[in-house]
């Protein structure tokens, strides 16, 4: 399939690049969503979005509604039902396959304006399993977008039947699963450029239940810097990981620093058991599970005006609190409100992380404590 073939192609190939190059996709509502983004894209591929037979605005299903039902000759073709951005699209799309299976609809999109699911809903398998491809509008390229868009739900390709083989090509054929490995290495490559802090503590906390020896996060990273490419590991052995121990304790103490609950070094040797915050004290299983909950407990003690503040906490490449859950690897949710925060860090950097929100929130460093099975 090429993309910019025809004149329509171009148009939605310049809408896409626009539209990421304006940089407010993920601060749009529903409403301003369908308005601004999915219309002018269906009236692109081809559909006259001003035609309520041929793009049918919430369209009647049992006890619910469609957002819009793409219709050809007063028969439905595709299914579009659209979340404001950030939207967890899990919890919708069960709903969703089950309108277009009574319905007899061949092809379904799921879609926040950002993260697009397209669907077989009259495959077999899960829910997940009749999702055959995904369209990211802020990380994939206009010409991939534009190339998908085109095959999967251009009027003329719905119409000629030619939109259902290129979804079912791809949901047969191993395209999938080959276009899955050939990721792989850029996948691999991508997290050791990053550091990336969540796979070096999986990684840590495995070789502690082998050797009993807990290495940091700067050794996680230099050696798998060191075997990247190679075809076998090498195990880590208890003598490496204690070098590398006793290194970062002399040079802490060559710093002056003083060996604590709050160091980094025991942070990424020891398990959170407990937080105090507030004159109250809550258990905690994990160090991800320490953040959620006193980011939770935070939030119970603010209006959602002043937890607003928090937005403008932010990394070199992401926000650390927003109200578009895709901008984050992994999100969590603040209870009641439409914030979510990232997850995605190490222990050190949860630590770290706190500190961050007490400061932003007016709060002194010391008002949380944390017990780790270190200080039993």
């Amino acid at each position: 399939m090429k993309i910019l073939e025809y004149p329509m192609q171009s148009s939605l190939h310049s809408f896409i690049q626009n539209k990421k190059q304006e940089g407010n996709l993920g601060k749009q509502s529903e409403e301003a969503t369908k308005q601004g983004l999915i219309l002018p894209m269906l009236q692109q591929l081809g559909w006259n979005p001003f035609d309520v037979q041929e793009v049918f605005p919430e369209y009647n299903v049992q006890s619910g509604r469609v957002d819009y039902a793409l219709r050809i000759n007063g028969y439905n073709k595709v299914f579009v039902e659209v979340k404001k951005v950030g939207e967890d699209l899990d919890k919708h799309q069960g709903q969703l396959l089950r309108y277009a299976f009574d319905h007899g609809v061949k092809l379904a999109i799921l879609t926040n304006g950002i993260i697009w699911w397209f669907y077989l809903p009259l495959q077999e398998g899960t829910w997940e399993q009749r999702r055959f491809y995904t369209v990211d509008l802020l990380s994939q390229s206009p010409s991939d977008i534009t190339d998908k868009f085109f095959a999967f739900i251009s009027k003329q390709d719905v119409v000629s039947g030619q939109a259902i083989t290129n979804a079912e090509n791809i949901y047969n054929s191993r395209q999938k699963g080959k276009i899955i490995k050939d990721t792989f290495p850029k996948a691999w490559r991508k997290l050791l450029s990053e550091e990336d802090d969540f796979l070096s503590e999986v990684i840590a906390e495995s070789v502690e239940k082998i050797c009993g020896y807990k290495p940091d996060n700067k050794a996680v990273i230099q050696f798998l810097k060191e075997v990247s490419g190679e075809t076998s590991l090498p195990l880590l052995n208890k003598a490496s990981i204690q070098k590398s121990q006793k290194t970062e304790i002399s040079e802490g103490q060559t710093n002056g620093s003083q060996k604590s609950s709050d160091s980094k070094l025991d942070t990424s040797l020891y398990k959170p058991i407990s937080l105090s915050f507030i004159n109250n004290t809550y258990e905690a299983t994990n160090w991800v599970n320490l953040l959620k909950l006193f980011v939770n407990i935070l939030a119970q003690n603010h209006t959602q005006e002043e937890l607003n503040k928090l937005t403008t906490l932010v990394g070199k490449k992401r926000p650390y609190f927003t109200t578009n859950s895709t901008l984050l690897r992994k999100p969590g949710h603040i209870t009641n409100t439409n914030l979510y925060f990232e997850t995605h860090y190490s222990a050190a950097s949860i630590k770290q992380f706190i500190g961050q929100i007490l400061s932003k929130m007016g709060y002194p460093v010391n008002a949380v404590s944390i017990k780790t099975n270190h200080d039993i």
